[in-house]
């Protein structure tokens, strides 16, 4: 949504059991890098990178996989 770009951040269902190993692919972009692109601090994926601002947009599809505990 527009404000989970506006926060910087995606609040997941459940908390990854292995944050470093979840992928995160925007629909017609790239894989996003762990520790370089964004980070996850509990149930929440975070980015401060302005590319991920100037690339995401309201309804933009967003596939995240991980493993959960």
């Amino acid at each position: 949504t527009a404000q989970q770009i506006a926060d910087k951040k995606i609040t997941l269902s459940k908390i990854p059991a292995f944050p470093e190993t979840l992928s995160f692919i925007p629909d017609g972009g790239t894989a996003q890098r762990y520790g370089e692109d964004f980070t996850v601090v509990g149930n929440e994926v975070r980015w401060d990178s302005l590319g991920l601002d100037n690339f995401l947009e309201e309804g933009e599809t967003i596939r995240l996989t991980y493993q959960y505990e």
